[in-house]
């Protein structure tokens, strides 16, 4: 599901200046501005498996965290 994803210039922007937390700003406006959870599909989540993937390492630092983070809360 794409947006759940970073834009490709959000994304760029991160790998040049590793600036975590500006990083995270964005990303959290970018899913506010997406109305995610509001906007999924919640029954593909309840009858399907789900996985986020993430090109990190750990969650610590990654989109992943955010959105499941974001989705649990709801």
């Amino acid at each position: 599901m794409l947006e759940l994803a970073p834009t490709k210039e959000i994304l760029k922007d991160y790998r040049i200046d590793r600036d975590w937390v500006k990083h995270e700003t964005r990303f959290i406006a970018l899913m506010t501005q997406r109305r995610i959870p509001e906007t999924l599909l919640q029954n593909e989540f309840e009858i399907f498996r789900s996985c986020l993937l993430c090109s990190e390492v750990t969650s610590e630092k990654c989109h992943r965290r955010l959105v499941a983070e974001r989705l649990a809360a709801q």
